[in-house]
């Protein structure tokens, strides 16, 4: 399984909504106001968002305990096409990705 970039709120919604209070950000930036200022990135069902309406950009990549190794393998793999600097709220274990 790879990374690919997802563009279907249905999809995403179901997904971050699994675990409303760790995603609540996530969740809000599917709103239309926030929409066009943000990329998101799946692999399975590991989530990440480049949020970037802010300089430098953010990225929200978020997992409960269960989730963080399969959140591990996504993040390695976008590595690569993330911007040179940006900010980043990471799980726990995920710093070193």
């Amino acid at each position: 399984m790879s990374v690919r970039a997802e563009h279907d709120r249905g999809v995403l919604a179901g997904l971050l909504g699994r675990d409303p209070l760790l995603h609540a950000y996530e969740l809000g930036d599917l709103d239309d106001f926030f929409w066009p200022y943000t990329s998101w990135f799946r692999r399975g069902e590991a989530v990440a968002l480049l949020y970037h309406g802010a300089r430098p950009p953010t990225l929200l990549a978020l997992s409960g305990p269960a989730g963080v190794g399969e959140l591990a393998a996504l993040l390695g793999e976008l590595a690569p096409v993330l911007p040179t600097r940006c900010d980043a709220h990471l799980s726990p274990g995920l710093e070193r990705v």
